[in-house]
Formats: structure tokens, C-alpha cells, sequence
């Protein structure tokens, strides 16, 4: 075959999932997506052997340890050393085997806490991010020096891309420890099936974010396979709403009109995040992210669906 052969790592995560399901239309492609019991990108081992086998053309980087503030918090060490080592393997591997592209999932929250908005990518290095989660954030922003260095030594491209508040079908929707739109999606679901449960919102609802459905951040990504160039990319809607309007398009979409619980003696979170969408509006001249309505539509109803099975990790 003369297809060009692409590993996704961490392919069976919320991005993975759908970066799969759009590869597995063109044909153009052979792909290999392992599990992480035959993939574990922190262990030097299987990485070697994975990339000896298969001699990928580009690695699709999704491999990540994660979890929530508190977890951080308590593990940073962990964190840092997990998300540090797919880093290097992801390089060093790509370099030993010689891949010609390397697309990174970087992460939003190691934009410094004060840096002006919307958010520069020129800006990710400017600041401190934010405490609980810097072993973690400062790891995955390395992808953006290791990308810088590995271009110009070895002439490997990479585009790191720095994603909003990604969400859709396949996401976690653990009500304890889910980002914010699956774990409300959760609540509504919940409060639809039991009429004594009480759907609580944290904060006032006046923060601001920008939210990105997931199958847009898989034809982005997959946009940056031919690039000739080393770039780091926000991938966003380039438009914020806040909680307060994510949870009337929730209640919309759940035909959900009880009472709504604003507990205001918990933490609403930063006012807002807004990031530039420049760049990525120049890898794809079509961008056109699909609107909030309709993504938490399609979200809700995937989580219905699959309510009982293992899939919406609840």
C-alpha cells in the first residue's frame, strides 16, 4: 500500500473518537489507533515497538494523562512526568522512525491567567498559568518546544493545537468530575428522569466560554496533516457564551422548564477566556464551527442514546 500510514495515540478519548470516525472516510489513509494496553506512550518500550512496526508517516498526538483540579493538586508529580515522557517519546520515536508530521492536542489552560484577550498564541509562554494544574498545563505546553527543536534539527513539522472547551459525543460525563458541559448535560438528564432531583449550576452563570464541538476540532486537526510549516494553533469557535445561556440551550434541548438551583457560594471561575481564532481560520479558509444550539443537540441526544452503556463514562 502506498497509503499514508497515521497513528493516533490516545485515539479512544472525546477528540480520538471523532478524528477516527472522520479518518475512516478517506481512503487515502491506513491508520493505526492502539489501545493504551498495547500503547502506553509513557512506556519507551511499546512505543518503539509500535513505531517500528508500522513506520507511520504522522503521529496524530492525543496521549495525555488527565484529570481534575483535585487530582492535580494531589499528584502533581505524576502529572508532569506522565504527560512529559509522551512528549518524548512522541519525538524521539517520530525522529527514530522517521515521521514527517507530528499534530499535537496541547492544552487551553496553560494560557497565563493574566494574559489579555482573546488569547494570542504568541501569548502561551508570557505568564503563569493557573497553580493547581501547572505541572500538567506546563508539560503539554513543552509540545510547543519540542515541536520548535525537533523542526530544526531533524526537519520534523508539528502544529500543537490549543483547543477552547471542547465537548460532544463521547466526552465524560461523570457528574464529579466532567468539564462543564457534559456534567450538566448529566444534571438535565438526571432531573428529567427523577422529579425530586434539584439541577445545580455553580457560580451566577455570568462567566464566559468559548465552546467547541468536538468534530470540529477533529476536521482541524486533520487539516494540519500537509502542512508545510512548525505552528502553534488555538482551535475555537472564536465566540463565547456564558454558563447562563449554555444552560437555557441544555434546558432547551432537554424540553426542561423546573427550577434551577445558582449556587452562588461556588466558584464561577475566570470571567472569561476568549481566544483568538486567526490562525486557524488561515489553516481552514472555510471554518465555520457549528453553533452552540445544534452541537448540544447532537451531544444530548448521543447521551440518551447511550445512557446504559460504558461509552458516556459516567
Amino acid at each position: 500500500m502506498n497509503n499514508k500510514r497515521i497513528l493516533v495515540t490516545g485515539g479512544y478519548g472525546l477528540i480520538g473518537t471523532a478524528i477516527q470516525k472522520q479518518l475512516k472516510l478517506q481512503t487515502e489513509y491506513e491508520v493505526l489507533a492502539p489501545t493504551k494496553s498495547k500503547l502506553d506512550m509513557a512506556n519507551q518500550d511499546q512505543v518503539e515497538k509500535v513505531f517500528y512496526d508500522f513506520q507511520p508517516d504522522v503521529v496524530i498526538n492525543l496521549a495525555a494523562k488527565v484529570g481534575g483540579i483535585l487530582a492535580n493538586k494531589v499528584h502533581p508529580v505524576e502529572f508532569f512526568e506522565d504527560n512529559l515522557l509522551i512528549g518524548l517519546n512522541t519525538y524521539k520515536y517520530s525522529q527514530k522512525y522517521g515521521v514527517k508530521n507530528i499534530i499535537n492536542a496541547g492544552a487551553g489552560c496553560g494560557y497565563p491567567l493574566n494574559a489579555n484577550e482573546p488569547l494570542m498564541e504568541s501569548d502561551l509562554w508570557s505568564g503563569v498559568p493557573q497553580i493547581e494544574s501547572i505541572a500538567y498545563s506546563t508539560a503539554k505546553k513543552l509540545l510547543t518546544i519540542m515541536g520548535d527543536v525537533y523542526e530544526k534539527e531533524y526537519g520534523i513539522i508539528s502544529t500543537t493545537f490549543i483547543p477552547s472547551n471542547v465537548y460532544g459525543p463521547g466526552d465524560n460525563f461523570n457528574i464529579e468530575k466532567a468539564h462543564v458541559v457534559p456534567a450538566l448535560i448529566h444534571k438535565f438528564f438526571r432531573a428529567t428522569e427523577d422529579p425530586d432531583y434539584k439541577v445545580e449550576v455553580w457560580g451566577n452563570g455570568s462567566a464566559k466560554r468559548d465552546f467547541i464541538f468536538v468534530d470540529d476540532v477533529a476536521t482541524g486537526m486533520l487539516g494540519a496533516i500537509n502542512v508545510k510549516s512548525t505552528n502553534v494553533i488555538n482551535i475555537a469557535c472564536g465566540k463565547q457564551y456564558s454558563i447562563k445561556e449554555l444552560v437555557e440551550e441544555i434546558s432547551l434541548a432537554f424540553d426542561y422548564n423546573k427550577e434551577i438551583i445558582w449556587n452562588q457560594e461556588k466558584p464561577s471561575g475566570t470571567d472569561s477566556r476568549e481566544m483568538n481564532t486567526d490562525k486557524i481560520k488561515g489553516l481552514i479558509p472555510s471554518w465555520n464551527p457549528t453553533p452552540l444550539r445544534k452541537g448540544i443537540a447532537l451531544t444530548v441526544s448521543w447521551f440518551c442514546d447511550n445512557y446504559l452503556n460504558s461509552s458516556t463514562r459516567k
